[in-house]
């Protein structure tokens, strides 16, 4: 997979907004893009592993396709944790639950549809995500199925705050 000029400034518009809108939602001061690259999905699967934090959908409208964040399971969980006021070293601090699961399903469907105004916005069309589906566990397994079984995907790297966040896209 190449990433065309076109392709790039298409996923660096979706990547600002949603850079964006993970700090706020996550309360984090800072972040930055560290990447935009076609990659094959090992490569991801690779610095999110042993465990990951995967909020999937399908995409429709001016762009079709898969979008996936992909956190890696002690990242996602500290992103969580500054999101529900869980104090570090409490016991829910440790563990997803359902408030912490909540949470990362609602930053994953904030973080696709800032991406896609993004996009729709250089696209002047609209984009939009379906219902999000939230796994956790094996990246190299849930990693693909949410991409509809790709090898390869545009992906964006982020740094929000101290947490490495990633964008995989199948367009």
């Amino acid at each position: 997979m190449v990433l065309r000029d076109a392709d790039r400034d298409l996923v660096e518009a979706g990547a600002r907004e949603a850079a964006e809108a993970i700090m706020r939602l996550a309360r984090r001061e800072s972040g930055r893009m560290l990447s935009v690259d076609a990659e094959r999905l090992e490569a991801l699967c690779g610095r999110v592993a042993p465990r990951a934090v995967v909020v999937g959908f399908t995409v429709s409208g001016a762009i079709e396709g898969h979008f996936a964040l992909v956190i890696a399971e002690a990242g996602a969980r500290a992103l969580a944790n500054d999101m529900i006021g869980a104090k570090p070293g409490h016991a829910a601090a440790e563990k997803l639950g359902r408030r912490g699961t909540a949470a990362l399903t609602e930053l994953g469907n904030i973080a696709a549809s800032a991406f896609l105004n993004g996009a729709a916005e250089l696209l002047r069309a609209s984009c939009v995500p379906s219902v999000p589906s939230l796994f956790v566990g094996d990246p190299a397994q849930l990693v693909p199925d949410a991409l509809g079984g790709a090898a390869e995907a545009l992906v964006v790297r982020l740094m929000i705050g101290d947490v490495d966040v990633e964008i995989a896209l199948v367009l």
